[in-house]
């Protein structure tokens, strides 16, 4: 429902599609999400998966009006939305594929926290960011507390987010929040030319990476450091990569 998925020469482009609300969040999308990546999970064609919105939004976040006259106790959404949108940033932190956000447009609070719990992100510079919680009288509980810190540090987290501004791809990029901003004319060709960096290295080991770099920021140094050196990952190409050095 909403979602829309093309798969073309192991490429998965997932599309929040609904752009007349701008690709507005609601519960039954995120159900649709989380199932869609569950498949793309075990889909042997899929190498990588490109998420990102139809018209001009990435998604402008929770879709408020679909609330309805539902009380929000405590400034939490509820379970209503926050089950499946732990379902789909879980699936975006552990599918063993690297999963690439392209924001072409608004991207706003519950947008934000699926952004941040993507690989990487490509921004049209002048494409429009926020955390907007505590406009609204809300608080976080899809991530944006602990991975927004460790994107940009604590004193530009508390910020962004006390203050509840907007603010740029261009700027997000330049904060390490996301991996690049281009203009906006160049946003699809840059994401394609990234894609084939990727697709150029072993799948075994980028799996690998995903896991370890996850491991990484959830448990600290020293677990991390046990962690990496403990755990064994099937690569299968690694031998016809090193050949020529034999």
């Amino acid at each position: 429902m909403y979602i829309t998925t093309t798969i073309d020469d192991g490429v998965a482009t997932v599309v929040l599609d609904r752009p007349e609300a701008l690709n507005a969040l609601t519960a039954e999308m995120l159900s649709a999400l989380a199932a869609t990546l569950d498949r793309l999970a075990d889909d042997g064609s899929v190498e990588v998966v490109v998420l990102t919105g139809a018209g001009r939004a990435f998604s402008a976040g929770v879709d408020l009006k679909a609330l309805g006259a539902r009380r929000l106790d405590g400034g939490k959404v509820g379970d209503v939305l926050d089950l499946p949108a732990r379902a789909v940033t879980s699936r975006l932190t552990t599918i063993p594929k690297v999963v690439v956000a392209k924001v072409n447009g608004f991207c706003f609070t519950g947008a934000l926290e699926l952004v941040l719990a993507c690989d990487l992100a490509v921004a049209a510079e002048t494409a429009k960011l926020g955390d907007t919680h505590a406009k609204f009288g809300l608080r976080p509980t899809w991530g944006m507390s602990q991975r927004l810190v460790a994107a940009v540090g604590i004193t530009r987290a508390r910020e962004l987010s006390y203050t509840a501004r907007t603010f740029t791809g261009a700027e997000a990029a330049a904060w390490g929040l996301i991996t690049r901003a281009v203009p906006a004319d160049e946003l699809d060709a840059v994401v394609v030319e990234l894609i084939g960096e990727i697709r150029q290295n072993s799948l075994g080991s980028l799996a690998a990476y995903k896991d370890l770099y996850r491991t990484a920021v959830d448990v600290g140094l020293a677990d991390g450091l046990a962690y990496e050196a403990g755990t064994d990952y099937a690569i299968a190409d690694t031998e016809p990569r090193i050949a020529g050095f034999r």
